[in-house]
């Protein structure tokens, strides 16, 4: 995936088993993100509209098999991985 300079970039987020296949029943997992390229997290979520935990912080309970990551870029166009 590739975001553009001054760009905001949303990125899903899929819980998969060993063979690649996404696992729909996963609720309550942890998922942490980490940044490494030059840019920043402006927001997590998991759609889940009782969940009131920051949107802010960089980990967020992966919810109905849905999590999120709203990433803003910075100075350059790069690859996100």
């Amino acid at each position: 995936m590739w975001c553009g300079v001054e760009a905001r970039c949303y990125i899903s987020v899929e819980i998969v088993d060993e063979a690649g296949n996404v696992v729909p029943n996963m609720d309550d997992v942890l998922v942490k993100y980490q940044i490494s390229v030059n840019g920043s997290i402006a927001g997590v979520g998991n759609g889940n509209l009782r969940d009131m935990s920051s949107f802010q912080k960089p980990e967020k309970q992966y919810s109905k098999a849905e999590a999120w990551l709203l990433f803003a870029r910075l100075k350059k166009r790069e690859k996100l991985r």
